[in-house]
């Protein structure tokens, strides 16, 4: 008679993907890789990349890989499957699920493999210097000061009048 099908325990899922609402497991999963979250056109947050991309479902995560050859699939799925469980196989794409948030290690992998671009640090210095200079643009566009100066959108006070100004080359040239 066969033995009787015993369930196995789910894995537990890490501290910071037991939040509660999406948003904040993926803000979790994004720090955690150093990366920018965004909006699909369905309004869930995903984080993308050039070769993919990542969304939260109920216990962890999907990272959806869609390469341009089956060759390339084959070497990400083997570096993925150490702490990613495959999903779907296609020929050059698939699907896996990340169930803990990946140590640096593995952060670096995920980034590589779907060409996430890794987001800028500053330190508080430089955030606050970035600051200034955006309010003190904001405030010259404000009060009209680039166009007072001659300045059309950056540009040189004799280029803003569209190329059109009068040069010494021009004016020798009407001459004749």
């Amino acid at each position: 008679m066969p033995e009787p099908r015993t369930e196995q325990p789910r894995p537990r899922v890490p501290e910071a993907h037991s939040a509660t609402s999406p948003r904040e497991r993926m803000e979790a999963l994004a720090a955690a890789l150093g990366a920018h979250v965004r909006r699909d056109p369905c309004n869930d947050p995903v984080i993308e990349g050039r070769r993919g991309n990542i969304h939260v479902d109920g216990v962890g995560c999907i990272v959806a890989v869609m390469l341009a050859s089956a060759r390339q699939w084959t070497a990400a799925k083997a570096k993925l499957l150490d702490f990613c469980e495959l999903r779907q196989n296609g020929d050059a794409e698939g699907v896996l699920h990340l169930a803990a948030l990946p140590t640096p290690a593995q952060a670096r992998l995920l980034r590589g493999v779907l060409r996430i671009r890794k987001r800028q640090q500053y330190s508080p210095a430089v955030l606050q210097e970035k600051r200034k200079a955006i309010q003190k643009a904001r405030e010259c566009l404000s009060t009209g000061a680039l166009r007072a100066r001659g300045v059309a959108f950056g540009l040189p006070r004799d280029v803003g009048d569209g190329g059109r100004a009068e040069t010494p080359a021009r004016a020798g040239l009407r001459g004749t």
